[in-house]
């Protein structure tokens, strides 16, 4: 088994399932839910998820210093767009990813297409090749390795898109509080940007994810 199935380098490890009628996540980090999150069926055998719709709801995992990490860390997790409509919007996650400082996965301006934005290390916003589809279940992992100075998207499970970014170069440190399902404002007093469908089994780590772990990662 890759060693992404053990917990020892997540930052996060998002599930959702029923209890008391609130969403339950394995986290570090206890979050905080911004507006009225409904849950509903996720990917078979994997009980719930989050259904976001695109005005109101977020999740807030508060301004952690993990999420400023100083070399390599990854991203996956499963999305089900049922809009994609807004440019540079639709955040997935993100600890802002604008104004120069911190990251995020979201739409790439007015096309169909997956951005992992990063500031400070080059490439700043690396676009996917494949379209985001709408009301299907994708998986996606952004991968920036602060080693061999790359970033990669891998759409279910297979490479998608690879650039270079600046060597020695760090994500630039927000203070900013990241979200699920949106961004923070400039001013970090709320979100913006917010994603509108389903999200899942969201997991951030604090390392480099090898392209066997993204396409393990990428079975339901």
């Amino acid at each position: 088994m890759p060693p992404c199935a053990s917990r020892s380098s997540l930052f996060i490890n998002l599930r959702i399932r029923k209890f008391s009628g609130h969403f339950e996540p394995f986290c570090e980090f206890p979050p905080h839910k911004s507006g009225k999150i409904t849950l509903v069926q996720g990917l078979a055998g994997h009980g719930q998820a989050l259904s976001l719709n695109g005005t109101t709801d977020a999740v807030d995992l508060g301004n952690k210093a993990v999420w400023n990490p100083s070399g390599s860390f990854s991203i996956s997790l499963w999305a089900n767009a049922a809009a994609w409509d807004s440019e540079w919007a639709h955040t997935m996650i993100g600890n802002r990813g604008e104004d120069g400082v911190g990251w995020q996965v979201r739409r790439w301006g007015n096309s169909p297409n997956i951005a992992f934005t990063t500031r400070g290390v080059g490439n700043d916003d690396t676009q996917s090749v494949a379209a985001m589809p709408l009301n299907e279940w994708v998986h996606i992992t952004c991968v920036y390795d602060d080693e061999a100075n790359t970033k990669t998207i891998y759409i279910n499970g297979i490479q998608d898109r690879v650039v270079t970014t600046t060597a020695g170069a760090h994500v630039a440190a927000t203070t900013h509080n990241t979200y699920i399902g949106a961004r923070a404002n400039s001013g970090n007093t709320g979100q913006e940007a917010l994603f509108t469908g389903l999200l899942d089994e969201i997991r951030v780590y604090n390392r480099a994810l090898t392209a066997g772990e993204a396409d393990f990662l990428s079975t339901p």
